[in-house]
């Protein structure tokens, strides 16, 4: 069973701050708006809030991520306690999934050299990484992956082991080997391929709550455009983004979200986070849902505050949503057709 501790709502994804090269932030730029919003969540130790970044989520310092975090935690000692850190590892030089021993190793050393300052600061909880994800499914057999990501754990490298994009079947070899506190994948009004894949079916069972990453849609469901990207932005590369005839069906869910939102004077983004946090730990629809945390992950603090700003919605409205979405097929690939190979393995 898991012992993912009991977080708020809706944790925050903190990719955004380095992985477009164009678009830097100072490290006094992200302590300002990390320290709003963690302000904002009223997060405390026992309900912390959930951070998500990335070892390799720097572009191009790899690191740049997991440093901003770190130095974080420099000027605001006192919010150690009030978060819940997971990173993702795992990942090769070349974006590639790469699960080996060296691989790893060279992960783990870089996130105890730059999160240093956040186990120091710390008072009330473990002095080391809460949540370590393993991003992708790689060559090696999950079996073996398993057993020295356990032997990691119970050396104190991290407290709770996460596994990212991992089908049910993969997903159930591994809670074979090791405990698995949490797993994080891409859930949304967009995708919601999860309900027919068997994951919520193993997630219930073992009570295992699921991250949600692009619960915005990689900001579609916000009416964001291909013309509002940054030229390098990767997001250019996808196919609801670059594919035209994509966008123009896909815009129709986004039209909806924002007929439905703007009668709730909500905001798009909150409408879609709603839904998550609504239909969290419940049943609707025939479809038995396990415990949904949405991390959506704007560099901007007041649309991030919005975005923590979840209510919980009532039935007559997610049955108008579910009306809308029995008609509607979404187009395009998750990311692209390439990517979406290392996807939900």
């Amino acid at each position: 069973m898991s012992t993912f501790p009991d977080v708020q709502k809706v944790g925050y994804g903190l990719m955004s701050f380095t992985w477009i090269p164009s678009r830097k932030f100072t490290q006094e730029q992200f302590n300002e708006t990390l320290k709003q919003v963690i302000d904002k969540s009223n997060a405390t130790v026992e309900h912390p809030i959930l951070l998500n970044g990335g070892e390799f989520y720097g572009v191009p310092e790899r690191h740049e991520n997991i440093s901003l975090i770190g130095n974080f935690f420099k000027s605001y000692p006192d919010y150690a306690d009030k978060v819940y850190l997971s990173v993702k590892g795992g990942i090769g030089p070349h974006w590639n999934p790469d699960t080996s021993v060296e691989s790893f190793e060279s992960c783990f050393a870089a996130i105890n050299k730059y999160l240093q300052p956040l186990y120091e600061a710390r008072t009330k909880k473990p002095k080391t990484l809460d949540v370590f994800t393993m991003s992708r499914v790689g060559k090696e057999p999950i079996e073996e992956v398993m057993q020295y990501l356990g032997r990691k754990r119970s050396e104190g490298v991290f407290s709770e082991l996460c596994l990212s994009e991992v089908s049910a079947a993969t997903l159930e070899k591994a809670l074979a080997v090791t405990p698995i506190s949490c797993i994080e994948m891409e859930f949304s009004l967009f995708d919601r391929y999860l309900a027919d894949t068997g994951v919520f079916e193993v997630t219930r069972k073992h009570n295992i709550p699921i991250i949600c990453y692009s619960p915005l849609g990689k900001g579609l469901l916000t009416g964001l455009k291909t013309s509002d990207l940054a030229k390098d932005d990767f997001r250019n590369h996808m196919d609801r983004f670059s594919d035209q005839e994509t966008v123009n069906n896909n815009n129709k869910l986004v039209e909806e979200v924002h007929k439905i939102s703007q009668k709730l004077n909500m905001q798009p983004s909150q409408l879609a986070l709603s839904w998550i946090t609504t239909l969290s730990n419940t049943e609707f629809n025939g479809v038995k849902y396990p415990k949904l945390i949405p991390i959506p992950g704007s560099a901007n603090a007041a649309r991030q505050i919005e975005n923590i700003s979840v209510v919980t919605l009532d039935k007559e409205t997610l049955q108008e949503i579910a009306d809308f979405l029995s008609t509607f097929k979404i187009s395009g690939y998750r990311y692209n057709k390439a990517a979406n190979a290392t996807l939900d393995i």
